[in-house]
């Protein structure tokens, strides 16, 4: 649907209210900055040496693999994989981000959580 999006993550168990209200947070600040979104296929063995990459490491992902990051072009974090500017924002393994910036998602609300 084009008013949802399906936001992946890990943790240990169920997040608490304040862990909810601090992930719609960053989340909303990151929003609000309004960075440009830069999408790039990259070979697999590159972009999993990519500090602060978000992966589900159990999946199998192509080779190459569709890499999306959130203010930093792809190239850049290509060229210094072990830098830790991908700490600092969004890098995920992802085949379905169709924004060109980050404030097109306007508010980002968690309704629901699920295991």
């Amino acid at each position: 649907a084009p008013d949802k999006l399906r936001f992946d993550f890990t943790n240990k168990s169920a997040m608490t209210a304040e862990q909810v209200r601090k992930t719609e947070e960053i989340c909303n600040t990151m929003i609000g900055k309004n960075e440009q979104m830069y999408a790039k296929e990259a070979p697999l063995a590159v972009a999993k040496s990519i500090q602060g990459l978000r992966a589900v490491f159990d999946e199998t992902y192509p080779d190459p693999v569709r890499v999306v990051s959130v203010g930093i072009p792809v190239e850049t974090l290509e060229k210094d994989p072990s830098h830790p500017a991908g700490t600092q924002t969004s890098v995920e393994f992802c085949g379905g981000t169709h924004l060109r910036r980050a404030g097109h998602m306007e508010h980002m609300v968690i309704a629901s959580e699920e295991a």
